[in-house]
């Protein structure tokens, strides 16, 4: 029996002695209200919730643990890289400046060469700023479903 049921037979049969209209209203709108909401958090439902809450934090706790590694060891590396490009550089000026005749010149090459290295490291900078920019909206995403997830399990706790 539903609950507009129940009300409608109560107010036919007049089961309850002194009550009006507007006390009929009131177990009527109350009886619609509790058979709503616990019709719509159901413990199972918020348990499912929870877990693919904590799956949806392990994996992005993963994915900043990669994140980490992948910038510092690709940081590193260009860093070291360009380090090096700048030593050669160098090194080769001091050669080609010691014995004109002996070493081709090699300035145009290393020039390019910089400008590569220097482009491929803006790059990696940027991918690595994209990721760390998914990473804080997946961060926000899971903080409001945090929350979403405290207020169900208050309400039930309230019923």
């Amino acid at each position: 029996m539903t609950t507009a049921a129940a009300a409608a037979a109560l107010s036919r049969s007049r089961g309850v002695a002194g009550v009006g209209t507007k006390g009929l209203f009131f177990v009527f709108t109350l009886l619609c209200l509790v058979c709503l909401s616990s019709s719509l958090i159901d413990k199972n439902q918020v348990k499912q919730l929870v877990e693919t809450y904590q799956n949806a934090q392990q994996d992005l706790n993963k994915v900043k643990a990669e994140y980490m590694s992948k910038v510092s060891t690709t940081s590193d590396l260009m860093k070291d890289s360009m380090d090096i490009m700048e030593s050669m550089k160098a090194w080769m000026k001091t050669l080609v400046s010691a014995a004109p005749g002996v070493f081709p010149p090699v300035g145009k090459y290393m020039e390019s060469m910089h400008d590569y290295m220097q482009k491929t490291k803006d790059e990696v900078d940027g991918e690595n700023e994209a990721l760390l920019a998914k990473i804080k909206r997946s961060e926000e995403e899971l903080g409001k479903m945090k929350k979403l997830i405290q207020a169900l399990e208050e309400y039930q706790a309230e019923l």
